[in-house]
């Protein structure tokens, strides 16, 4: 591979990188993405179901938060009582980096 090659795939790849994190903050925003929708739907003209990101997410913290610390409990009380700084801290600590990953990979998936 020559340089021009080099460079033109380091363009591409960042590209990429850069689209993938905006769909990735799409979901995030509960918007829907490219390729993927927010909420489940079905599809037109047919009985077919299709997964939205949040029941596909739904499902996955299940695997993901079933420790005895319940990351995901914690963090809906800490809202339901108002302690919203506590629930940012819980999140950013412990369900971040996995949403993000998750969302990453759902997107993914869909191309």
């Amino acid at each position: 591979m020559n340089a021009i090659q080099h460079f033109r795939n380091e363009e591409r790849d960042q590209a990429r990188r850069e689209w993938l994190a905006e769909q990735v903050e799409r979901l995030l925003r509960c918007e829907d993405a490219d390729r993927v929708q927010f909420f489940s739907h079905r599809q037109a003209g047919s009985l077919l179901r299709v997964e939205g990101f949040a029941d596909k997410l739904m499902e996955h913290m299940g695997d993901v938060d079933n420790g005895p610390e319940c990351f995901v409990v914690q963090c809906l009380l800490a809202v339901g009582r108002g302690d919203y700084k506590k629930a940012e801290a819980i999140y950013d600590a412990n369900l971040r980096s996995y949403i993000n990953e998750f969302a990453e990979k759902v997107i993914e998936e869909a191309l």
